[in-house]
């Protein structure tokens, strides 16, 4: 995992040691999930495609999911996802081995004491010591499939029986759970993996996730998330925004040794505060107008071109305000639609006239004003 080889990977130095210590057992024995956490855009799921690409390196099973996006979720379909996973490597893995099928079936039994007759519909399991790994996924989803249940012993039966399978699978190899956008969880879903994170302790398997901030996380799943913090078992790992020279290092390799000016790579950097996805977005607009890889940062000439009359008299009249302008005092020179405004305001900004700071403030980006000064009509 080097940043020298990806531009997403640059400023991420301190993320992946901690990511690497985090595989390994011997350095980080008792925590069980790793959270990356940070704003929409940050690099979140790019820290953990690469955590689970070494992973991998490292002997490492990894199963990975992700949850439904929607506002009320199938109860267990994370963990499906993580099932289904489970089964597309074991076929991957069986083609890979030239032929030769899993023909020794090997099974759990039912640990001492577990009554088989309280086990929930579609959870018994008969025949369960020839039974097959793969015999035994297909009966856990399908009795995941839309599951809910409010009977405590029910989920408990339930947790069981799918722990005792990962339990299984750890046992021989090394395992991760690489869970994407962990806010969406379903709650059935993230009560069981509170539950595996609890009994494993780390020992054998390991969640990582990436999160957004806890504002944007639903109260149920940052309770379980604070429980599992407060009992030493989670980790959070705060992805940050880039400074201004991790920016310039970015756009570097994102350019693949084209030159681009420093006055835009400073533009860049001011419209997108840090924020990686940010960066690309105006790199690939800024290299579609074929100007941003040219010194002189912007295509002045072709921007003007492509201005309505419109466009021209809010440009003229914000210059008047100075290099930088408030969007109210703007508004009230101006009069009409304030949301016409806006859109006119959100237009200059897109095409790099104007840069937004923030807080209704915008700025003329650089020679932009020179520009207007010399070449709008300004009004009285």
């Amino acid at each position: 995992m080097s940043a020298r080889l990806s531009p997403t990977l640059v400023g991420r130095g301190d993320i992946l040691s901690d990511l690497r210590q985090f595989l390994d057992a011997s350095v980080s024995p008792g925590t069980a999930v790793i959270l990356l956490s940070g704003e929409e855009g940050v690099g979140k799921s790019i820290m953990l495609r690469a955590a689970a690409s070494e992973a991998r390196e490292l002997g490492f099973m990894v199963l990975e999911g992700r949850p439904q996006a929607v506002e009320l979720p199938q109860p267990f379909f994370l963990v499906q996802e993580l099932l289904n996973s489970l089964a597309t490597q074991r076929k991957k893995k069986a083609a890979s081995q030239e032929g030769l099928q899993n023909i020794i079936p090997f099974g759990i039994g039912l640990p001492v004491g577990r009554d088989r007759g309280a086990l929930p519909m579609g959870l018994i399991p008969y025949g369960v010591n020839l039974e097959s790994p793969e015999d035994r996924e297909r009966r856990l989803l399908s009795a995941l499939s839309g599951r809910e249940t409010n009977r405590k012993e029910e989920e408990q039966e339930l947790f069981d029986m799918l722990a005792d399978h990962i339990d299984e699978i750890a046992a021989g190899e090394k395992l991760i759970l690489a869970i994407d956008d962990l806010q969406y969880i379903d709650q059935a879903s993230m009560n069981f993996l509170s539950y595996l994170g609890r009994r494993t302790r780390g020992r054998n398997m390991k969640v990582m996730a990436t999160c957004r901030p806890d504002a944007e996380v639903p109260q149920a799943v940052r309770s379980e998330i604070g429980g599992l913090f407060r009992e030493g078992l989670l980790r959070r790992l705060e992805i940050r925004r880039l400074t201004e020279s991790e920016s310039r290092e970015f756009i570097t390799l994102l350019s693949r040794g084209r030159e681009v000016s420093p006055a835009t790579v400073s533009e860049w950097f001011s419209a997108s505060r840090g924020n990686p996805l940010a960066l690309i977005q105006l790199f690939r607009g800024g290299t579609a107008s074929g100007g941003a890889l040219r010194e002189g940062s912007l295509p002045t000439d072709t921007v003007f071109a492509k201005l309505s009359d419109e466009d021209i008299r809010v440009l003229a009249l914000a210059s008047v305000f100075g290099k930088s302008f408030r969007f109210h005092p703007l508004y009230q020179a101006i009069g009409g639609d304030e949301e016409h405004l806006t859109e006119i305001i959100d237009t200059l900004t897109r095409s790099g006239i104007l840069k937004d700071l923030g807080g209704e403030v915008y700025e003329f980006a650089r020679h932009t004003r020179n520009c207007i000064a010399t070449r709008l009509p300004m009004s009285s």
